[in-house]
């Protein structure tokens, strides 16, 4: 693998002071450069993302609560990594430099960096709109906790999924985030349908984003899936997209990304998203069970059309459900199929989505729908091809958990 200063893994057990068992960094660690926007004050500069470190914890047992810390440390380059992550699962992990981690990156050039901060311990990066500098990072030595998702058709109790979307970090993001946190039992698990960070292709938004969830830390304990959403796209002058969303997230993929580049002369219209984009895969369109439920997650960016890379997934998820382990069936994408708002009526997605994944909607007998995109709460009645029907899905948009604006 590349050399690359940084080593991780998590310490992780089944009770808070017997962290017992170490899960090692098994893929290398991610990062990608991409350009400031031309709106920027830095519109010839480059942006230099820290290392994404995605560790997966293996052997877990269903409806069962674990502890963890993750851990960093510096490679010894005279050594092998696999030395590394040795000494890193046996050392102390109450004292590695987990702090400093988010501070190194990779430049254009193939040379390592360590930006300094003015303080030990603050936050790399603070523009606008969410501004956390000041606050200290998490403790390095917090260990967190997470339960597992109940087994099939559990009938120990109902579980609980929170759906949000279009969050960003603006005030009401805040409230969205503080409300969840003050009730922390009131969900499992959490999807949010896209739009995840509104940074206005100004990348160290994605920085101080995940200070922000650093904040509100709801996530550090309950899972957190994702979608693809119109202001994810974050096209750079090169033409590539969607590079903080795959990088710096790792869902239950199917296969590894596969990312094209779209060729577009200026910024995108984000009202105006195009479509399709070469996107397919990676965190693109995956599922997962959850419990009792099947969860879908579709790519509105992604050709829809018949015959198409994600259509003919489509296809398989559905003929594959086992309506005996997961009897409900949920899918996510951001655009709302049915709105009686004025915005997104006819985009591109929005058409698409109607003519060629309903049908799948109603054929595969999907509960629900969940979508973001228009920034307000709507749920309708069971529909099925524009007709009010108690077979068709139920369609929920939660596309005001953050960002405002005319409707």
């Amino acid at each position: 693998p590349p050399h690359v200063p940084m080593v991780a893994g998590v310490r992780w057990g089944a009770q808070p002071d017997q962290l017992e068992f170490f899960a090692p960094q098994e893929q290398t660690p991610l990062f990608y450069n991409t350009s400031y926007p031309e709106h920027s004050k830095y519109p010839d500069k480059i942006y230099h993302s820290p290392y994404q470190h995605h560790i997966t914890i293996r052997n877990l047992e269903p409806g069962t609560t674990y502890y963890y810390i993750p851990v960093v440390t510096k490679r010894n380059f005279k050594q092998t990594l696999e030395k590394d992550l040795e000494l890193l699962a046996t050392k102390g992990w109450k004292n590695h430099p987990t702090q400093d981690a988010e501070n190194y990156f990779q430049d254009s050039l193939g040379r390592f960096v360590f930006q300094e901060v003015k303080t030990k311990g603050r936050r790399r990066l603070a523009p606008r709109p969410y501004n956390g500098f000041e606050k200290a990072c998490p403790g390095s030595n917090r260990v967190r906790s997470f339960t597992t998702a109940p087994k099939e058709r559990s009938a120990d109790k109902p579980f609980r999924f929170g759906i949000v979307g279009d969050l960003g970090q603006f005030t009401h993001s805040e409230r969205t985030l503080q409300h969840m946190l003050d009730n922390p039992d009131a969900m499992d698990a959490v999807m949010l349908v896209g739009d995840i960070a509104y940074t206005n292709e100004d990348h160290r938004r994605w920085d101080t984003f995940f200070d922000f969830l650093d904040d509100f830390p709801i996530f550090h304990s309950t899972p957190l899936q994702i979608a693809t959403g119109n202001h994810d796209i974050e096209k750079a002058r090169d033409g590539s997209i969607f590079q903080s969303y795959e990088n710096r997230f790792k869902m239950p993929q199917a296969r590894g990304a596969r990312l094209g580049k779209f060729v577009h002369d200026g910024n995108l219209n984000m009202n105006d998203a195009p479509y399709p984009l070469p996107y397919e895969w990676g965190n693109a369109y995956y599922s997962f069970d959850y419990g009792p439920a099947k969860h879908i997650s579709v790519s509105a960016y992604s050709s829809m059309e018949p015959n198409s890379t994600q259509y003919k997934w489509l296809i398989r998820e559905f003929e594959a459900l086992d309506r005996e382990k997961t009897p409900w069936v949920l899918v996510t994408i951001h655009v709302p199929l049915y709105n009686t708002y004025k915005a997104h009526r006819q985009d591109l997605q929005v058409v698409a989505a109607q003519e060629h994944l309903e049908p799948l909607l109603v054929k595969y007998h999907v509960n629900a729908v969940f979508t973001g995109h228009v920034h307000a709460y709507q749920r309708i009645h069971p529909v099925a091809m524009g007709k009010v029907t108690p077979t068709g899905p139920l369609h929920v948009t939660a596309g005001a958990s953050g960002r405002q604006c005319c409707l």
